[in-house]
């Protein structure tokens, strides 16, 4: 069983809007193992989590995942630095660089500035932007691909997923992107609940943005990508 881990974090000096970023660090009782950047950190501490007990997923082997598990999940976390994204990647770069010079443990698989590039930054911008629309499309399944769906779920139980029509996982999912009062693009969520979990919305209040039934979701706005 996972044990509950240990929070040390002041929620409330915590800023939900988009152009906020954070440095965080995880620790045990030797010191601090690893040093990351987020903009929703609170999500990223239980992503944590979730990616080192999901034998199934591409990060179940890594170091940091490899570390959690053997300290039973007990680990410190809190956030030691807030600014842009820019700031924060380079201060990323500076503490690992500080922390690997006095021969601390990380566990962190590059020294830091790996910032993901957002979609609208790639090159290939418009290419992307169709194969996420295609994929996002319905699409029909074979008879023998729901065959296998239908024993996978006999055997193993039915997914988390089941009975909540919003997720990555559903076919159907479409990209939503968050825009600004000019309609400009700020960021491109992989579906609606993507941008409800992070940015703690209700499911309902984004859809009817999306479909232009209502202005904002808590001041954010919306639309299908």
């Amino acid at each position: 069983m996972v044990r509950q881990h240990i929070y040390h974090i002041q929620k409330s000096s915590i800023k939900r809007f988009m152009d906020n970023c954070f440095v965080y660090v995880l620790a045990d009782v030797t010191g601090i193992r690893y040093i990351g950047v987020s903009i929703h950190p609170e999500q990223r501490f239980k992503n944590h989590i979730y990616e080192a007990t999901n034998k199934g997923g591409k990060s179940y082997n890594l170091r940091k995942s490899k570390w959690l598990r053997s300290i039973d999940f007990n680990f410190y976390h809190r956030i030691i630095f807030s600014g842009t994204e820019e700031a924060c990647y380079k201060k990323e770069v500076e503490l690992i660089k500080l922390a690997l010079d006095k021969n601390k443990k990380l566990v962190n698989l590059t020294r830091g500035g790996d910032r993901p590039p957002k979609i609208i930054d790639l090159e290939n911008y418009e290419e992307v932007r169709e194969k996420i629309r295609s994929k996002a499309t319905g699409r029909k399944l074979s008879a023998e691909t729901k065959k296998k769906m239908s024993d996978s779920h006999k055997k193993n139980g039915a997914p988390t997923w089941i009975g909540d029509a919003s997720g990555y996982k559903n076919p159907r999912a479409r990209p939503v992107a968050q825009i600004d009062d000019n309609n400009n693009i700020i960021f491109v969520w992989s579906c609606g609940k993507e941008a409800v979990d992070a940015l703690k919305l209700n499911k309902t209040d984004i859809v009817n943005v999306c479909s232009g039934r209502q202005k904002t979701a808590k001041g954010y706005r919306f639309k299908y990508f």
